[in-house]
């Protein structure tokens, strides 16, 4: 009875998970920081901070999550070595507790900056808040070698990395100043709807193992 129960709960869950993926599995991106007021004239997102990324944590909290599917088509293709930009599947911007509207938004991703060599995540995107559409760009510096692009120059998939700390918190400039905060960057694979199906079948299985072996036992022992 618990074994039916137990697989019940979980085919009910992967019906409702499974619409979330058509095809490859996505990857899911999140970082945080703090964003300041910019070139934008007036500071109409009504931004706290001093516009320098040099005094850290006094601006407005923000938060990063973007979800790219794993097969997704790199937008630069053959164009530029160690670097790949993809268009997201969803994404979802919360500054200063609410959520932004995300107008558009690309991925970006830099292997080995050729001046300064360290890696970069960063988004491009145009949003809107208080009635006013910006851009807002935000990129976090990580660690060198965390992944790894082509070159010479060829599209690339989506990179999963170890979650890691920025090694540089710099800003980046343009109607909002951005900077992260000196937490982790995480990019985490999430599992296809397929692969539950079979945990699942196979706990299913192994429950009727388990029933069936005391019956058979004790026949043995008659």
């Amino acid at each position: 009875m618990r074994v039916a129960l137990l697989c019940s709960l979980i085919a009910t869950l992967i019906c409702a998970v499974a619409p979330l993926s058509a095809g490859a599995a996505p990857i899911r991106y999140t970082w945080t920081g703090f964003a300041e007021p910019g070139d934008a004239p007036g500071n109409p997102w009504e931004l706290s901070g001093d516009g320098s990324a040099v005094t850290q944590d006094d601006g407005t909290p923000f938060s990063v999550e973007v979800f790219v599917d794993s097969a997704a088509i790199d937008q630069d293709g053959t164009q530029n070595p160690g670097f790949a930009e993809f268009v997201p599947s969803s994404a979802t911007i919360v500054l200063g507790g609410a959520p932004l509207t995300i107008n558009n938004i690309d991925l970006q991703f830099v292997d080995g900056d050729p001046v300064f060599n360290f890696d970069t995540v960063q988004i491009l995107s145009r949003a809107t808040r208080l009635g006013t559409e910006l851009f807002f760009n935000a990129s976090v510096r990580l660690p060198a070698d965390l992944f790894a692009l082509a070159d010479p120059a060829a599209p690339d998939l989506p990179p999963v990395f170890a979650a890691a700390n920025p090694v540089q918190l710099g800003g980046f400039g343009g109607d909002v100043l951005t900077y992260p905060a000196n937490a982790p960057v995480e990019s985490t694979l999430i599992p296809e709807p397929g692969s539950a199906a079979l945990i699942a079948l196979g706990l299913c299985g192994l429950g009727g193992r388990r029933r069936r072996r005391p019956r058979r036992e004790r026949g043995a022992g008659r």
